[in-house]
């Protein structure tokens, strides 16, 4: 069976309410929790404060978006990682709380952009309150290779490739949140004060890393990526808030409000987003049409263009698909003339968006193949599958970042009236 699915951007849309089912949220690689009613730490072993590297008592939560009472609101408090509050330089202190002020303003603009006219949360703001709190750690940024920095929550990267990051201390997330929490039900250490207005029913750890990359589940984990943090955070959050799966081809987890079994391949569709779509007739009935195309290529390399070129051989259809498009995804590159993209021996051009030139965070390029891919005959005039080679060559390896090559796909698409 196949499965139709639309993007988890407007995942939160499309239940019925925000409240937290029993399902297990991914930790690190190999290891999962169970979260229960409400956030459902119960099956954390709460750090003792005196094992935090932080205390629970002087976190202060800087209001971002608040649009009511956190007894019947969703709030969302981001946490910051790898944020160095002073340098010790020659013996003397060196103010760097220029950290905190970046931290606050990545977070107030990743806050704004989603809840924004025309964002993806501003349908249902006034549901919810975004947060910030700014803990301080011994090292800046954060750790690659499998191995954390010395910061609160240990983020780190497995590899170099801009993908997934993860957390060391699952267990300072859980003491942290709750004692925003404690503070809201006026207890602190035992000790009853006046009800606090904040709360936290949702962590986000925040990185101090301007590349893409995140992980959903609690908690949720997000970069200061200018170009990519906020699709990551409304994506993430996606899994996080809404038992939903991917959104995007080729992977393995389709399910929840964002997905619909395919049917047959021949009848129209029944898909419960029915109230999204723009066509009148089909917002009505919920019915679509599947449109006829082929997917030629699809893969995930992850492969350091530094190294060598990558290439991938292929086969096209049988003629039947006159459009095609070739997309990918890279990192590492600042412009198009740091990448030589060709298929069948024949230079393939492009350009980077404006907003991407200078980067070498991830970016994603499409290209309209408009003649679509050549197709064989045999002896007999009978058309075949055809052959082709996809070639990928980074001209220059930048020192701060490999040229890595995410992710690419060719696909073919069949005549208007299919």
């Amino acid at each position: 069976m196949g499965t139709i699915f639309i993007s988890s951007c407007i995942l939160l849309l499309a239940t019925q309410s925000c409240a937290y089912a029993s399902r297990q949220v991914p930790l690190r690689q190999a290891e999962t929790i169970q979260v229960g009613q409400e956030l459902g730490w119960e099956t954390l072993p709460l750090s003792s404060s005196k094992d935090l590297p932080f205390k629970l008592h002087e976190l202060e939560p800087v209001p971002l978006a608040v649009n009511g009472d956190p007894d019947n609101r969703v709030d969302l408090v981001y946490f910051g990682d790898g944020l160095r509050i002073a340098n010790l330089v020659s013996g003397s202190v060196q103010d760097t709380t220029s950290e905190r002020d970046k931290f606050l303003h990545d977070a107030q603009s990743l806050t704004d952009t989603l809840l924004s006219p025309g964002g993806a949360f501003a349908p249902v703001r006034d549901l919810l309150n975004f947060w910030a709190v700014f803990i301080p750690s011994e090292e800046s940024g954060i750790g690659t290779h499998g191995v954390p920095k010395n910061t609160t929550f240990g983020l780190y990267r497995p590899g170099e490739e801009l993908r997934a990051v993860f957390y060391a201390y699952p267990e300072r997330v859980a003491a942290a949140c709750e004692a925003l929490n404690s503070q809201r039900s006026n207890l602190q250490d035992g000790v009853r004060k006046a009800k606090a207005k904040h709360g936290c029913d949702e962590p986000i750890l925040l990185a101090n890393d301007g590349f893409y990359g995140g992980l959903g589940g609690t908690p949720t984990v997000i970069t200061a990526s200018p170009k990519n943090g906020v699709q990551v955070l409304r994506h993430e959050i996606g899994h996080t808030l809404i038992p939903v799966g991917e959104e995007y081809d080729g992977g393995y987890a389709y399910f929840g409000v964002n997905a619909a079994e395919l049917q047959t391949n021949t009848s129209p569709q029944t898909v419960p987003w029915k109230h999204w779509l723009s066509d009148v007739e089909a917002r009505g009935t919920g019915r679509v049409r599947l449109e006829n195309s082929r997917v030629a290529v699809q893969a995930y390399p992850w492969f350091d263009l530094s190294n060598s070129s990558f290439t991938i051989n292929f086969e096209s259809g049988k003629g039947e698909y006159p459009t095609a498009l070739l997309r990918f995804s890279i990192s590492g590159i600042p412009d198009e003339n740091h990448l030589d993209v060709s298929l069948d021996d024949q230079r393939v051009n492009f350009t980077l968006s404006k907003d991407h030139r200078g980067s070498l965070d991830r970016t994603w390029v499409q290209i309209p193949l408009t003649e679509g891919l050549t197709s064989s005959t045999d002896k007999s005039g009978l058309r075949q599958l055809a052959n082709h080679t996809l070639e990928f060559t980074a001209r220059v390896a930048s020192s701060a970042t490999r040229p890595m090559l995410s992710s690419v796909e060719v696909i073919e698409y069949g005549t208007e009236d299919k």
